[in-house]
């Protein structure tokens, strides 16, 4: 009886792995990227290194930066999302970058990110996410990923960030939407 139970019990265990696996699967289809038009989510309380609480807002053209220490601050990953900051900022895009590491505690998460600020460049507008609220409402299916906002305050597109075409694609549409807005003005 107990070798049953036990056994009834890992195949519950495996079940459950396997279930998160397909839920939080990164590249489980042929790109990892999409168009879409969905209102960007109110209500999503991210806290800043000072611990202050914030409110993520989309204003104006927004690409937010949802990453983990393990897989979103890959060196390459890390910098290509800081070129896009640094390429498009002087144009009009604002970018809102949110670390979250699942299961870790507020002071846990807060001490890792910033020993991790000590050797690597730190985004403009930093955030993090202990409490899941930007995972669960923008549906993140893996890290890092990349949503794009337009100035309707529209998730227009979204990317992880290691499918190199949809990350080519993020950029062209970027570039899109400011030329648009600029134009409008002038």
């Amino acid at each position: 009886m107990k070798q049953i139970t036990t056994l009834c019990l890992l195949s519950l265990a495996l079940v459950t792995a396997s279930a998160q696996d397909i839920q939080m699967g990164v590249n489980k289809v042929a790109k990892g990227y999409e168009y879409g038009n969905t209102p960007f989510p109110e209500g999503m309380m991210v806290f800043q290194l000072d611990k202050s609480k914030h409110y993520l807002k989309a204003e104006g053209v927004t690409l937010i930066q949802v990453w983990t220490l393990r897989d979103g601050a890959r060196p390459e990953l890390w910098q290509k999302a800081r070129e896009i900051e640094k390429a498009y900022k002087d144009q009009g895009l604002t970018t809102l970058s949110v670390n979250f590491e699942n299961g870790s505690s507020f002071s846990r998460q807060l001490s890792d990110l910033n020993d991790f600020f000590k050797y690597v460049e730190r985004p403009e507008n930093l955030y993090f996410d202990p409490m899941g609220y930007v995972t669960d409402m923008l549906k993140v299916p893996g890290f890092p990923i990349y949503y794009l906002v337009d100035d309707k305050g529209n998730i227009i597109f979204k990317t992880l960030g290691e499918d190199e075409e949809g990350v080519a694609t993020l950029e062209t549409e970027i570039a899109a939407l400011l030329s648009a807005k600029s134009k409008d003005k002038g």
